[in-house]
């Protein structure tokens, strides 16, 4: 189960993007100058799409995927993968001041899930960690049958 923004919102968010563009270039000036910048910006969403669609195969050959989405970890964004055998998350870029993270949290390691709106609190034995995901809901529910339940 792919838990993300749902394809009508991706498609509103690119005609947002078109009618601000044309409104600011008939104000401003030329199609010209502001076309490429709206390529650039599709090119970078198609390229950062492409890489998750890469890392979700090979993380699916070596074990079954039940939830899955994209996350943001203290200012670091990236995907996150819950199998049957650990809760995966993969930092997709490097923001200014922010490092890239990968780790994974072990069925053994939890101790508490709770949600609260977009936000995803993950109790360990050492810590807690906050994720921003969407459905936050359906991502401590999938936690909670597979790694609190066993």
């Amino acid at each position: 189960m792919i838990l993300g923004p749902d394809k009508k919102q991706l498609i509103i968010g690119f005609a947002l993007c078109a009618i601000v563009l044309v409104v600011w270039t008939k104000v401003f000036g030329s199609m010209a100058v502001y076309l490429p910048i709206f390529l650039f910006i599709i090119v970078v969403l198609f390229y950062s799409n492409k890489k998750t669609v890469k890392l979700r195969r090979n993380i699916d050959q070596a074990r079954k995927i039940i939830c899955e989405g994209p996350a943001q970890l203290t200012g670091a964004k990236g995907y996150m993968f819950l199998s049957n055998d650990a809760l995966e998350f993969y930092g997709t870029d490097k923001t200014f001041g922010v490092e890239k993270k990968n780790f994974a949290i072990l069925p053994s390691d939890f101790k508490a899930v709770e949600a609260q709106g977009r936000k995803l609190y993950i109790e360990t034995k050492d810590q807690t960690i906050e994720f921003k995901v969407y459905k936050a809901e359906v991502w401590k529910e999938q936690i909670v049958k597979t790694m609190l339940e066993e």
